[in-house]
């Protein structure tokens, strides 16, 4: 599962990243630049601006959008009263406990 943008709402969804059915192409410049065909800008949900991440693992390459933090924000919900620290410290000390 990833955090993904969605093309068309422009927010961002939780699930799989969009697949492609065809292969593309681009050249690399002098410069070393290339142009990320809009079928892969779409897949990976990013446009002019964004980042993307390039990591190799085996003679592949995985391009992932890069997500600021700020993106996670409210993701982690918690409806109840704010817990005091002393009580996450006694639990995390009972469970440390139990190991």
């Amino acid at each position: 599962m990833a955090l993904y943008k969605d093309p068309k709402q422009g927010n961002l969804r939780k699930g799989k990243l969009n697949s492609i059915n065809v292969m593309n192409e681009s050249i690399i410049t002098s410069r070393g630049q290339t142009t990320l065909p809009k079928a892969v800008r779409a897949a990976l949900g990013v446009g002019a601006g964004e980042r993307i991440r390039y990591v190799v693992l085996d003679n592949e390459v995985h391009i992932l959008p890069v997500r600021p933090l700020k993106s996670l924000f409210g993701a982690l919900r918690h409806d109840g009263p704010p817990v005091p620290l002393e009580d996450m410290e006694r639990a995390i000390a009972e469970g440390a406990r139990d190991l």
